[in-house]
This record gives structure tokens, sequence and C-alpha cells, in this order.
């Protein structure tokens, strides 16, 4: 009897749908990066499906050589760059695993979201908004969680 196949891992797409339930300011802070970097993929991937079936094309005659280096040239190099963006991926999903591994401590540990600071954990902005200096919510304390009162709120 055949072994069966694990499961695949949970997508970028459902990782940010879980933690944007759980913490919605964080989630929103790497919604820019997971959709680039979901974008940049979908994009190599179309390439190289065009490059492969651009490869197979190449007839096997003599004079066509030079045509098959340069399309087997150009698969290769789509080929390394999706590999590239797997890593990319996989250190991605790793950070959302980490961010809904925290959130969900958080809620287990009798914490919710700031309502100061939405979650994000910064606080109001020093000299009008020109100050460098980046200040902490002082309600969390720069966490972004605060402890359940005795009344659940």
């Amino acid at each position: 009897m055949p072994c069966p196949a694990p499961p695949s891992p949970p997508t970028l797409a459902e990782l940010l749908a879980q933690l944007t339930a759980l913490n919605p300011a964080s989630a929103e802070n790497l919604r820019p990066e997971v959709d680039a970097l979901e974008q940049r993929l979908a994009d190599a991937r179309a390439q190289l499906a065009a490059a492969e079936t651009e490869f197979l094309r190449v007839s096997l005659d003599q004079a066509a050589y030079g045509e098959w280096t340069r399309r087997h040239g150009d698969a290769v190099r789509l080929r390394s760059k999706e590999r590239l963006l797997g890593v990319d991926v996989g250190c991605m999903r790793e950070r959302l695993e980490r961010e809904l591994y925290l959130a969900r401590r958080s809620i287990a540990l009798g914490r919710h979201l700031c309502p100061d600071c939405g979650g994000t954990g910064e606080g109001e902005l020093l000299d009008g908004g020109t100050s460098l200096v980046a200040t902490g919510c002082d309600s969390c304390e720069g966490t972004g969680f605060v402890a359940r009162s005795a009344s659940g709120a």
C-alpha cells in the first residue's frame, strides 16, 4: 500500500487570512509584501511555462542548434528564478507562521489587541510627526496587546 502524500502547506494567502482574523494590524503590514511576492511568483511561472513550450518546439536538426542553445538557456534561467522565488516564499511563510503563533499565544495568555493602537504597538507621533524617533504605545508598552480585564473586556 503506497504511503499517503504529505499535506501541502497552507498558501501565503491562507496564512495571511488567518493572521487577519487574529491581528489585523500585523496582517496589513505584511499584505503588500505577500501580494507582491505572489505576483512575482505567478509571473515567473507563466514565463517559465512559455519558455518550456518554446524549448520543446525546437527541431532536432543540426541547423537548429543555436536556437536550441538559446531556448535552453532561457528555460534554465527561468527555472532558477522560480527556485529562488520559492526560497522567498518559504521565508515569508515562516514570518507569517511566526506572527500567527505570537497572535495565538497572546490570545491564549488572556491578552487582546490594544484598543489605543489597534495592535500596532505604535504611540503618538512626536513633534507633530516630524520626529524620527519611534514611540511605543503607552497602554500596551509597544507590544500591541493588553491583558484582558476581569470583566472579560
